[in-house]
């Protein structure tokens, strides 16, 4: 598709050019088939490994909002209500809490419509035995909102009802339990998660939730450059894939290096400034997620921050929470539009 599109732009004769756009025509209704199918195909939420961690409940959800707000503070408001009751220190999946919290927010923005969104979310004790707490959160809408726990085929699915297929997941994934109550002028979504109770123990000074603190926040170290301008690493394992991106791009940027997995663009990161970074996730030697967490840890020292885009083979939904989650600050499956990729990649490098 992206080679077709740089293909167009040569000397063709008459009717290969048309030939030509046909084929692109195609191939871009193809991409939009694909990507419809992946959002309403059932998936699994599964454990990728053992997460848990010691966090702070209130900063993690105050970076999670931040996100969202952060974007733009005009359109999305939102209150943060943590129970004094609760211990200021928990032990459990940080990470799959932020996913959970991440993707009702996506989901109310979609069905908001205009204005600003008005939503708090609340967090309340609840059971309560030996060490372990369960912790019970309210996200409120300040809008009747037509959200569905399950999925309905498109043919049924009149009333445009917003799937919280993969929030219902991964909070069943977390042995807990969701609900939505629909009213007349709000919309409730109430989730319980189980974390185990700490004792006098201190946030560790390094180690993931030191990163975690800084994965959903715009850091103030992050300039703005020009497209033009822009040094960008490219890391991706697949030959073609880097020649097809590599062709796009020299022609709007300043430069591009490619680093064919995690531990050669980490070796790069740590000799050269870039501007952004294009991440493949699966890689050998050392996939995007955790290159992405190592990348943060660096620059928690440094007060700097390198807008990093999740490029992935997956069009999932959920897929991109556990990148967001993980330190990337944008996301984008392939097959993509370069056009798409590079509007982000200009949002990003001017600060948005």
């Amino acid at each position: 598709m992206v080679l077709g599109n740089i293909l167009s732009e040569s000397n063709l004769g008459e009717k290969q050019k048309e030939l030509l756009d046909t084929l692109i025509a195609s191939t871009n209704n193809l991409v939009d088939i694909v990507n419809n199918i992946a959002k309403v195909s059932s998936i699994e939420i599964t454990e990728t490994g053992k997460q848990d961690a010691v966090f702070d409940l209130q900063k993690s959800l105050e970076n999670t909002v931040e996100f969202f707000t952060g974007r733009d503070p005009h359109k999305v408001k939102i209150h943060i209500e943590v129970s004094s009751e609760l211990p200021p220190r928990l032990k459990g999946n940080a990470i799959r809490l932020r996913q959970i919290i991440l993707n009702l927010i996506e989901n109310m923005i979609q069905g908001w419509g205009d204005g600003e969104l008005q939503a708090s979310i609340k967090a309340i004790p609840g059971d309560s035995e030996q060490n372990r707490l369960a912790v019970n959160f309210e996200v409120t809408a300040g809008k009747r909102l037509n959200l569905s726990l399950y999925s309905l085929p498109a043919e049924n699915n009149n009333s445009r009802m917003i799937d919280l297929g993969v929030a219902r997941r991964l909070v069943e994934a977390g042995e807990g339990k969701i609900e939505v109550e629909i009213g007349k002028d709000q919309t409730h979504i109430r989730f319980n998660l189980p974390f185990q109770k700490v004792v006098q123990e201190k946030l560790p000074e390094t180690g993931q939730e030191k990163v975690s603190h800084l994965y959903l926040v715009k850091h103030p170290g992050q300039t703005k450059t020009e497209l033009k301008d822009a040094n960008v690493l490219l890391v991706e394992d697949n030959l073609i894939n880097q020649k097809i991106v590599q062709l796009s791009l020299q022609k709007v940027v300043r430069n591009i290096d490619v680093a064919n997995n995690g531990k050669e663009a980490l070796d790069k990161f740590g000799t050269t400034k870039y501007d952004i970074i294009l991440m493949d996730i699966q890689m050998p030697v050392m996939d995007g997620l955790i290159t992405t967490q190592k990348i943060r840890e660096l620059e928690s020292s440094t007060h700097s921050h390198v807008p990093i885009i999740a490029i992935t083979a997956n069009a999932l939904l959920g897929d991109k929470e556990t990148c967001l989650s993980s330190g990337m600050d944008e996301y984008i499956s392939k097959p993509f539009q370069m056009e798409e990729l590079i509007e982000k990649i200009e949002n990003l490098l001017s600060g948005n």
